[in-house]
């Protein structure tokens, strides 16, 4: 399996590495101590890192290949974002509140995001499987790699993370506030990292929406064009792993 270092795969590689080794702290952290908010930032940083490796693997030749990789950079569901709503939401309930516990209930809003990875799952059995290796079609779109269905299909993840995100941002504000009512020296409280990294995912999530709005109605970008807003994503994994990690010790045990 070839991979090209060039400064635009490299730059993204390195986010990826900083991010997996991150999410394997933080989930070893979080299974030894019973740290929910550890294994739910974990499980962010994950759908992070998946959402870069595809513009990373395609700068490092998978996307000109014009074969079974290319082919597979079309129908692994790199971009899930209907899960980064969820898991960023339920990451602050449980860092605000040391008594939340997810239950069945809360797999509701975890339902959009598997039904994606289904719908991708059931795109390939039709389309690469059935279609293409027992059928014999050749592939319509991108030098005979790529099927219709993967082409068209629809993501509402930016409508699920702007109503996360409010919901989150709610929740922030709540729990600044039950801090200045209850704690006398709320300085020994360091919770700034917290809405850093709330306002560090608004701004992410509000960069990529202006970016589709561009590519939709002014112009036609190509996918180097699109290099910029995954390197956002690259910082913004530095800035969550590791504010993350060194800041949840800093809550009051009694919260």
């Amino acid at each position: 399996m070839f991979f090209e270092f060039g400064q635009e795969s490299s730059l993204l590689l390195l986010g990826f590495l900083h991010g997996m080794v991150f999410f394997f702290l933080l989930l070893k952290r979080g299974i030894e101590e019973s740290s929910l908010a550890d294994k739910l930032l974990a499980a962010l940083l994950l759908i992070l890192c998946l959402h870069i490796s595809q513009y990373m693997l395609g700068f490092g030749g998978w996307y000109d290949s014009h074969d079974g990789h290319s082919t597979f950079m079309f129908y692994f569901p790199f971009h899930n974002t209907l899960l980064f709503g969820p898991l960023i939401y339920f990451y602050f309930l449980s860092i605000s509140n040391k008594k939340f516990k997810l239950e069945k209930k809360h797999g509701l809003h975890f339902i959009p995001g598997i039904s994606m990875i289904l719908v991708f799952a059931f795109m390939y059995i039709v389309e690469i499987l059935i279609g293409y290796h027992i059928q014999g079609q050749e592939l319509p779109l991108h030098f005979a790699t790529l099927g219709t269905m993967a082409k068209y299909y629809q993501d509402l993840g930016n409508m699920s993370m702007f109503i996360y995100l409010a919901l989150t941002l709610a929740i922030y504000r709540n729990y600044r506030k039950y801090i200045n009512e209850n704690f006398s020296n709320t300085e020994e409280i360091k919770f700034s990292w917290l809405g850093n990294m709330l306002y560090a995912s608004i701004a992410l999530i509000a960069f990529g929406f202006i970016y589709d709005l561009v590519d939709k109605y002014f112009i036609d970008m190509n996918y180097a064009q699109y290099w910029f807003s995954y390197f956002a994503v690259v910082i913004f994994i530095y800035v969550i792993s590791i504010a993350g990690y060194m800041g949840t010790k800093q809550f009051p045990s009694n919260l």
